[in-house]
């Protein structure tokens, strides 16, 4: 009995380690992260990325759903996309990211740049990467997935937004 125990003991052991083994980020994706760390805390800490994201989303009964039925040339998404906001953080795209979202601290969306797409997801209240953040923490996904707009292979990360002590929102960014 004890050696059945014991052996049940070790299988387990060796599913877990196997398991985290499978959920380490490749080494390519971890440098990309682990460089772009300081330049999305410094821009979440941009003035302007602070006011946006304390003053909200501007876009009133929206959801997800909504979202998704508008199309690409929409007044709504071009209103959020062509903002003052969004082309100051087209400026800070460098090779590699993907995208660059100002959220409120309710999730919704509050400026994008993306290139032709919009994002995915109005709202990401509930998504791991932006709960962290909201919390305080910087996050970087421990594994490479489609991304949600663009379906390329990428690393979600995120930073929170702070006005003083208090987050405000969360910057994201998805790593090509």
């Amino acid at each position: 009995m004890l050696r059945r125990s014991f052996l049940t003991l070790c299988a387990s052991l060796l599913v877990v380690s196997s398991m985290t083994a499978q959920a380490e980020l490749p080494a390519d994706f971890k440098t990309k992260a682990d460089n772009m760390m300081p330049n999305m805390n410094k821009w979440a800490a941009d003035p302007a990325v602070i006011a946006a994201a304390k003053a909200g989303a501007t876009t009133a009964g929206m959801s997800n759903a909504k979202w998704s039925d508008l199309a690409e040339g929409d007044a709504v998404v071009t209103g959020l996309s062509n903002s003052a906001l969004s082309k100051q953080l087209a400026t800070y795209q460098k090779s590699g990211v993907g995208k660059l979202i100002v959220r409120d601290k309710e999730g919704n969306l509050v400026a994008f740049a993306m290139g032709a797409e919009k994002p995915f997801l109005y709202n990401i209240a509930n998504r791991p990467n932006f709960k962290a953040a909201l919390a305080g923490a910087d996050f970087v996904a421990d594994k490479v997935a489609p991304d949600p707009s663009s379906q390329k292979a990428s690393v979600q990360i995120a930073v929170p937004i702070k006005d003083g002590g208090a987050i405000v929102g969360v910057l994201q960014a998805s790593l090509e």
